[in-house]
């Protein structure tokens, strides 16, 4: 399921980024088990991602993306 998922995604991807240069258009995405949310810690009041406690959380999955 997770695979059909992670492709679909990449099709609409394609598709909504076509007249996007090729430097804007994402090449790598992950799928999170959670919503990030201020009551988890990984947002702020303002709805900013806090982006070194979600790197924290997410390491292991960000540097797999990038492995590959």
């Amino acid at each position: 399921l997770a695979a059909r998922v992670h492709a679909k995604i990449g099709e609409e991807l394609a598709k909504y980024a076509g007249g996007a240069k090729a430097y804007e258009r994402p090449k790598r995405w992950i799928l999170l088990g959670n919503a990030m949310s201020t009551e988890n810690g990984q947002l702020t009041p303002t709805l900013k991602p806090k982006r070194r406690v979600i790197f924290a959380h997410y390491e292991r999955e960000i540097s797999a993306a990038y492995a590959a």
